[in-house]
């Protein structure tokens, strides 16, 4: 063994006593001298008034066999002979020492040995003060009452808070008329219901200028490396052509309604948060508003039918190989002018940054070579 198993015991067990929360059942053996015991200077240290503290004293058929002082046994269960107070003290029976022993076994012959004890003819035990079912039951009460104390010290707090807060509206708000709960609530939701209307006011045009520019923000990486890159690889025309169509049907099936679909929910939650930004600043509500729109985005959900829709349509505008006009098609280039364009400086700048500057940079420019760059 250690040398200081003994301290380290201590302190563990210290560390759940001091929880004031904890009830504290103090056991001692009351087949042996138990003023031996160091457990109840540990006891009255921790919880020196006794208000979650049981006495429990155990082996009480071996004190009788062995004879032992009833007069100390007395004073043990009346708090008399430790220097520390207790809720209760009770005595009980734990077994005969068999390891097999069931708990009923164990309950029976508890049972008996009280019921023909010496100690309980001589009046050392009273009635209350025996067996593990009037422990338990003092356990119980015990609990339940730190419940209630823990309770009322909550509603203590509550109600003084609530008075601070009834203080503060009537220093603040002099001029305002003090109300419900049930009114905030209300007057905060028909605010924002009307936010929520005021969506119907955005230009369809703008709408489809913000999901387009994130769309493409959200997609542009895997539309370069999983599609363009691979079909620059064909040899001729239709075989670029081929290796498009196989990738990006492959992607509309897979991936891309999902991906639109979540940048629709992020437009649609930025256009809200547009619209509660230009309505009044209000701050009994600001912070109600803020609160009801974190709880939106967690539960607003697109329906299930809106996910295979979408992947029709996108399906359709694969086949559709018609241009519209000229005014489309010029469109049309310009936007992969514009994208390739920007891959090109992005990778530029990536590559630049891997290799760090040139020498007629450094040069010029005062630019060094970093430790990975010299890589």
């Amino acid at each position: 063994m250690a040398s200081d198993t003994r301290q380290r015991i201590q302190t563990l067990a210290k560390t759940y006593m001091e929880n004031p929360n904890a009830i504290i059942l103090c056991i001692q053996d009351g087949s042996i001298d138990a003023e031996r015991s160091n457990v109840t200077d540990l006891v009255s240290e921790i919880d020196p008034a006794g208000k979650r503290t049981i006495f429990v004293l155990t082996k009480v058929d071996m004190a009788e066999a062995n004879l032992l002082n009833p007069d100390r046994i007395r004073q043990i269960l009346d708090g008399k002979l430790f220097p520390m107070m207790a809720l209760g003290y009770f005595a009980v029976i734990t077994g005969k020492g068999q390891g097999d022993e069931s708990i009923t076994a164990i309950r029976k012959y508890e049972e008996e040995f009280f019921q023909k004890s010496k100690l309980f003819k001589e009046g050392v035990l009273k009635p209350g003060q025996m067996t593990t079912r009037n422990l338990s039951m003092a356990v119980s009460k015990c609990f339940w009452n730190m419940v209630r104390e823990s309770i009322e010290q909550q509603a203590d707090t509550f109600k003084a808070r609530r008075f601070n807060l009834e203080t503060e509206w009537k220093n603040s708000f002099p001029h305002i008329r003090q109300m419900a709960r049930d009114e905030l609530f209300e007057k905060a939701r028909s605010e924002i219901l009307d936010n929520v209307m005021n969506l119907n006011q955005v230009p369809p045009q703008e709408w489809e200028e913000a999901i387009h520019d994130e769309l493409w923000k959200s997609v542009r990486q895997h539309v370069f490396d999983s599609i363009y890159y691979n079909a620059t690889e064909a040899t001729d025309a239709g075989a670029f052509n081929t290796v498009v169509d196989i990738k990006l049907r492959h992607w509309v099936e897979k991936m891309l309604p999902n991906k639109a679909i979540d940048v629709g929910s992020d437009v649609l939650m930025a256009q809200f948060g547009k619209m509660l930004e230009m309505s009044v600043q209000d701050q009994l509500y600001d912070k109600l508003k803020g609160r009801v729109v974190e709880e939106m985005r967690k539960r607003h959900q697109w329906e299930n039918k809106a996910l295979s829709t979408l992947r029709i349509m996108q399906q359709s505008a694969l086949e559709d190989r018609v241009i519209p006009d000229k005014r489309s098609w010029g469109e049309s280039i310009q936007f992969l002018d514009r994208a390739l364009r920007e891959q090109r400086s992005l990778l530029e700048q990536q590559l630049n940054e891997a290799c760090g500057p040139t020498r007629t940079q450094q040069w010029i420019r005062w630019k060094r070579l970093s430790e990975s760059q010299r890589v």
